[in-house]
Formats: structure tokens, sequence, C-alpha cells
């Protein structure tokens, strides 16, 4: 949330400066954290379609807790904030306490409670409606009752499973793409993280169907000749390789060659789904 004030100008010119004295920022850096997703702060003072409050978007998946960063733009790490919800049925505040100040400084783990990040809010996703619910996250100013000061919207979103069967394919040879089920085991955990903050999570069979397929113009390659093939039939014949039904089936090859009118041709690894 921010504030506009208004400057008259010697020229008699109403000069209007906006300050925020807090934001709301990704509490982590580096790659994408299921548990400290992004912000959507893109345009909701306009039109705010996708979040009720004055301020951006955060999703949770139902019984998830993240935490978001508090930024302090215009107020000291001395002042007092204190974090309220809306509706604690929808969204929870795990920390801080409704009648504690967040702190600026880190908390250690103790054997009663986890760590926590300075000036960050821990949010659980409490709801159990098959439905996205959404509520408000607002940060008072001095006290637990004061003055509003920023507000977060957060959605909290019912998990959909994805089941995925992945296939490793050898092509013309005995090479398989993959030969370890935990190489996509840690793959499909990043995977996870991203699609997390959409209320996705891909469940990856506990077997890697190895597949051979013969016939190919290049070993271990699948090759894409659009020009010439519009039907891509090397591309199909892998696609279509014993598919588990009511599966995303994802199937990994060594390599592929997109062979273009002009060299040179595009190569690179690829994983097919």
């Amino acid at each position: 949330m921010a504030f506009d004030l208004h400057v008259l100008s010697e020229t008699g010119v109403d000069l209007v400066n906006r300050v925020a004295p807090v934001r709301f920022a990704r509490a982590v850096t580096g790659a994408t954290n299921k548990r400290a997703p992004d912000i959507d702060d893109r345009g909701f003072e306009v039109a705010p379609a996708f979040g009720s409050a004055r301020g951006p978007v955060v999703a949770v998946m139902k019984r998830k807790t993240i935490r978001v960063q508090v930024i302090r733009d215009r107020v000291e790490a001395t002042t007092p904030l204190f974090v309220s919800t809306d509706d604690d049925t929808i969204a929870r505040i795990e920390h801080p306490a409704a009648d504690a100040a967040l702190d600026p400084n880190d908390i250690a783990e103790t054997d009663a409670t986890p760590e926590r990040k300075g000036d960050c809010i821990y949010i659980h996703g409490a709801s159990t409606s098959r439905r996205s619910q959404e509520t408000i996250v607002r940060v008072h100013f001095g006290a637990a009752d004061g003055p509003v000061i920023a507000e977060l919207a957060v959605r909290v979103l019912p998990i959909l499973v994805v089941n995925v069967q992945a296939h490793s394919v050898a092509i013309n040879t005995a090479n398989q793409a993959i030969t370890n089920i935990g190489t996509l085991r840690s793959l499909f955990r990043r995977v996870n993280h991203i699609y997390a903050q959409a209320g996705v999570y891909f469940r990856l069979s506990s077997n890697l169907l190895q597949e051979r397929v013969n016939g190919f113009a290049r070993n271990d390659t699948v090759t894409l000749t659009a020009t010439a093939d519009s039907r891509n039939n090397e591309l199909q014949t892998v696609l279509n390789q014993n598919p588990r039904a009511n599966h995303l089936n994802a199937y990994f090859i060594r390599n592929y060659v997109d062979v273009v009118p002009s060299p040179p041709d595009v190569t690179g690894v690829l994983g097919i789904a």
C-alpha cells in the first residue's frame, strides 16, 4: 500500500510523491523455492482482477506453509510492525504471533519452535476447500490494531496431483537415455518447486519404463524434419511407446537434431513430454 503526499510548489503546482512505507518481496534469491514463492505485484493498483488486496498477491498450497519477506522501505528496523489476516480459516499466520511485532533479526530454532527468518511472515494454507480461496494479510503500524500500511492478497490453492510415467528411450542401440530413476526424482523435485505456487504437484511413478525403437536415421537421436516430413514420424514413434493411461507420459531421449534447409542443423539434449 502506498500513500500520496501532496506538496504545493512555489508556482502553485500540486506535486504528488508516492511513498510506500513497507513492501513485500520473495524471501529468497536464486532458484525457485516452494516455501518462498514469487510475489505477483503486476498492476494491482490499476485492475485488481486477481487479488482483493490493495497490494500484491501470493499463492500457497493448502496444508503448506510459505514465508514472505517484508521490506522496510520507509520505516526503521526498530519500528514495531504487526501482522493480521482477515480469515484465518483460509490462511493462518504462523509467525509472528498476533500480539508480537515482526522481528528484523533471525530467530534460532528451539526444541519447541522452528527457525524464523528476520522480517518474514510465515503463512499457512489453512483452507480445506476444493476450490481456491483468498484472504488478505495486513501489516499494521505500531500495534496489532494500528493503522494498516500494507496489504497482501493470499490465494490458497487446492493441490492438483499430476501422475507422471517416465520413459527412457534407446534409439537404434542399447543406450538408454536415463538409467537411474534417482536422476528423475531430483529433476521432478525441482519441477515441483516451480509449480507449487500454481497448486500443482507432479507425482513421479517409482518405475522407469525402458523403451527401444529402431530404424531411425541416427543412433541415439530423434531427427526432426518438418520441411520434408511434416508429421515428424520419428518423434511420433517415440511418443507412442507404451503410454500409461491417466498419466503424463514423459519420454527422455539422448539427443535430437532439427534438420533445417540450410546448415548448421540445430542439436541438443531434449526431454519430450
